[in-house]
């Protein structure tokens, strides 16, 4: 399985031990305690919830924790900007993903179809970021998976899974398709926004 360096060739940017593993495991903690609800994804024209498309629980975080992650991942900006060649403003409302047994994400783009409507927060999305709160070892499956990195026509609709690792992040373009294989086994802890 490619490693996180062979993305960041690719374009994304990685950052390992962004959060150490007793971070990690307080924010997971938090997440496992508080309410759950079904997780939503934005259609082009509305917010819906179905398990057929995004099959993941959202949790939330004290109001001090959120500050302090929007906080810690703003202090990359600029790393990001330089990166992604773009100036970032903020970040947007994070989302804290547990997957179940079960739990997937289709793969899919982070930004809406230029014919659709879709909100200020989904348009001005310049970079997303996913924060690995749990390493592949501790679940089955639940590996998020890139399309259309590589430029061999034979290879664009390949997939190509990233192995997580705890306390990781990563940031690409929010235009790339992405998804997450269906876990097999365990729980998959994950935090993920925007930067606009």
């Amino acid at each position: 399985m490619p490693s996180h360096k062979f993305f960041s060739h690719l374009g994304l940017f990685a950052r390992r031990n962004f959060f150490d593993a007793g971070y990690c495991a307080e924010l997971i903690a938090q997440m496992r305690s508080s309410p759950q609800r079904l997780g939503g994804t934005y259609n082009g024209t509305s917010y819906i919830r179905d398990r057929k498309i995004r099959n993941v629980e959202e949790s939330y975080l004290p109001d001090s924790l959120d500050a302090e992650i929007k906080r810690q991942v703003l202090g990359l900006k600029p790393q990001l900007e330089d990166h992604f060649g773009v100036e970032l403003m903020g970040i947007t409302a994070l989302q804290c993903n547990i997957y179940k047994e079960g739990g997937f994400i289709k793969p899919h783009q982070d930004v809406c179809p230029a014919d659709l409507t879709a909100p200020e927060y989904v348009c001005n999305r310049k970079v997303a970021f996913v924060i690995f709160l749990n390493s592949a070892e501790s679940y089955g499956g639940g590996l998020l998976t890139f399309y259309e990195l590589l430029d061999a026509p034979q290879l664009k609709k390949c997939g190509l899974p990233l192995p997580a690792d705890t306390g990781m992040l990563i940031a690409f373009r929010p235009q790339i398709i992405h998804g997450v294989t269906a876990v097999t086994h365990g729980e998959r802890y994950t935090i993920n926004s925007w930067l606009f």
